[in-house]
């Protein structure tokens, strides 16, 4: 079977502005950097590595606090959504059955990518720590105090004798 159907669907189909266009950009940003950022943000700025967040980049360029730099993230996420909404409602058939149900299933692997990734972020405790399903479930982070950080990922460690990362 054809697990990617959409290699024969046409190429205008995902340019300008066209629904399926629109749907298959909206995707990435969706489960873009921001939602990253958000979670991240109170391991990032424990360790000083915020100057990329937009968390930090928003408070700094215009003048707010947090929870408003949180808020407009998640504003602009819902507007996002909703954007996304609006063009799968708009969606008519294709005229072909196939072509319908290809895009169907296209569509709905779209949608399991950004649910999946905030699964998996309230699942682990990559971001919120041991306390990861009391965010889940309150909404409610306490930011850690800040430290000084060698600059290395949690998950590596750099070896003294080679200098290699593993």
């Amino acid at each position: 079977p054809n697990f990617l159907p959409f290699t024969t669907w046409p190429q205008t189909w995902f340019a300008g502005l066209t629904y399926v266009g629109r749907l298959h950009h909206s995707i990435p940003d969706l489960n873009s950097q921001l939602n990253q950022d958000v979670y991240s943000y109170n391991m990032e700025q424990a360790k000083g590595h915020t100057g990329n967040n937009i968390i930090t980049v928003l408070m700094q360029a215009k003048g707010i606090t947090l929870q408003d730099a949180s808020d407009f993230v998640g504003e602009y996420y819902r507007t996002l959504m909703e954007n996304y909404l609006v063009a799968k409602a708009a969606l008519g058939s294709c005229g072909d059955a196939q072509l319908d149900a290809d895009l169907a299933l296209y569509i709905g692997a779209m949608e399991n990518w950004p649910i999946g990734n905030l699964v998996w972020s309230f699942e682990t405790i990559r971001y919120f720590g041991p306390r990861h399903r009391e965010v889940e479930r309150t909404r409610h982070v306490t930011l850690k105090p800040r430290f000084v950080d060698d600059d290395t990922d949690e998950d590596e460690w750099v070896s003294s004798e080679s200098g290699a990362a593993t």
